[in-house]
């Protein structure tokens, strides 16, 4: 009976039915590949943005800062952002035609909620 079907009619069949495979491929198969979806938050507002400086707060107690230098820049006026592992400082930022931000300079202070182990001992068990 395909056989007798106009060609375009075959082309359309055929075309229906690698979108159907290629759909079912997509919401069945590649998730278990890789893991499922992965989404993103845009956080950059559209309007105009206040950056302020954060001087006027006090400066978390972070025990890496006791170790940078006196005249370090982060030591000075900058701004952060509070991250739940720690800190990010940083002096000033550009938004870029992608949408993308560029921060600068930019130090990550990463303090761990649990204080690391004092020996290979403690890490075993």
């Amino acid at each position: 009976m395909i056989s007798t079907w106009h060609p375009i009619w075959k082309y359309l069949a055929a075309l229906a039915a690698t979108l159907c495979a290629y759909a079912l491929y997509v919401s069945t198969v590649v998730p278990q590949i890789e893991g499922g979806q992965v989404s993103y938050r845009n956080t950059i507002s559209s309007g105009p943005v206040a950056a302020t400086n954060e001087t006027a707060l006090p400066m978390p107690d972070l025990p890496a800062l006791s170790s940078l230098a006196a005249d370090a820049w982060e030591r000075g006026t900058c701004k952060r952002i509070q991250i739940e592992e720690g800190v990010v400082l940083f002096k000033d930022w550009t938004q870029k035609d992608d949408g993308s931000v560029e921060v600068y300079p930019f130090t990550l202070i990463i303090e761990p909620k649990m204080p690391p182990p004092r020996n290979a001992r403690e890490r075993v068990q």
